[in-house]
């Protein structure tokens, strides 16, 4: 009999990269072994990322561009400080970048050039932080959402957004 799939979640020690590849150091010292360590990838494996800890924030997106990028009805996205991240690319991340919704700097897509899942992204003037996309974790167990915005642009037979998880809704 085969081993139960993993979720993604296990404890492990890790010390926090800033936000880049292998190699920057952010000069913090290790995490504790209980911490969790939540491991997120595209499909192919070539982009991983080692999340330490549950994110900041955890939310949904109904914006028009959220589903044009998710092809889904919404985006779901995991904020994590770049302290928190480690960046693993066996190939270089391709980029898009696009000018945010309501005049919002910019933000960068990075996905994988050989099977083009979204892995995370930066918004500028948000150095610290780098948002994980929630189906790259893989993980059934992950924090459920508590903040959903552009509602007003909501599927209308989108149940997130009367969800008693969302502690925080915007229109």
């Amino acid at each position: 009999m085969s081993a139960p799939p993993s979720t993604g979640a296990t404890k492990l020690e890790i010390k926090g990269e800033e936000c880049s590849k292998p190699g920057a150091s952010n000069g913090q010292s290790g995490a504790s072994k209980k911490d969790i360590i939540r491991m997120a990838q595209c499909c192919c494996g070539n982009i991983k990322l080692t999340c330490l800890g549950n994110p900041i924030r955890v939310s949904v997106c109904h914006c028009y561009e959220c589903q044009r990028r998710t092809g889904s009805a919404f985006g779901a996205q995991a904020r994590y400080s770049c302290s928190k991240v480690k960046i693993e690319e066996k190939v270089s991340s391709t980029v898009y970048t696009r000018k945010g919704d309501e005049n919002a700097g910019k933000i960068h897509f990075h996905f994988c050039p050989n099977c083009g899942s979204t892995v995370y992204y930066r918004f500028d003037g948000m150095d610290d932080m780098l948002i994980v996309t929630l189906g790259a974790f893989a993980d059934k167990d992950f924090p459920k959402p508590t903040v959903s915005v552009y509602e007003d642009r909501a599927h209308s037979w989108s149940q997130m957004t009367h969800s008693t998880c969302i502690t925080q809704h915007w229109a």
